[in-house]
């Protein structure tokens, strides 16, 4: 439990397009259903794109509507697929070659998305960028803008958050 919250996993199967450990839209819209029976408020599903143990993935296209319906933050964690993926959230996401894009269908729906850059880039350890649909809402929850901080001249240099 975290900040009170409970984590819950949902069973995978092996099988789909992908022939791998992924969940199905009726065991999400099972799980949400039965959450919300028990007075409990989904509020994100954190899907895979390429687990780093079996490269596990979930279908985007089939699990982003359900979660866009129901309200529910779609975020993907693909710490080892991930570096094959390029998104441009603002015109929409899309595989960096072209015989995979059709791995892509469904990342409209995508809210947040993360990745490990050093299992694939000549990077040092522990460098996992994380992208936002919307970055200026996530800038918000992380301000941090004491009165004690506040200087003469802060307007006078770029502020690249």
């Amino acid at each position: 439990m975290l900040a009170a919250m409970r984590l819950r996993k949902l069973k995978t199967i092996r099988g789909g397009p992908f022939d791998n450990f992924s969940v199905t839209a009726e065991t999400l819209e099972k799980a949400i259903m039965t959450d919300r029976q028990n007075g409990l408020v989904p509020f994100i599903f954190i899907m895979t794109l390429g687990t780093t143990s079996s490269c596990g993935m979930d279908p985007v296209d089939k699990l982003g509507p359900i979660c866009k319906r129901e309200n529910i933050w779609i975020h993907i964690d693909s710490a080892y697929a991930g570096k094959s993926f390029k998104f441009e959230f603002s015109i929409g996401a899309f595989l960096l070659c072209p015989e995979f894009r059709y791995l892509s269908h469904g990342f409209e729906y995508i809210d947040s998305f993360n990745m490990n850059a050093h299992k694939a880039l000549p990077i040092n350890f522990d460098c996992s960028p994380m992208w936002f649909r919307d970055g200026k809402q996530i800038l918000k929850y992380f301000a941090v803008n004491p009165i004690y901080l506040k200087y003469d001249d802060q307007t006078c240099a770029v502020d690249y958050r």
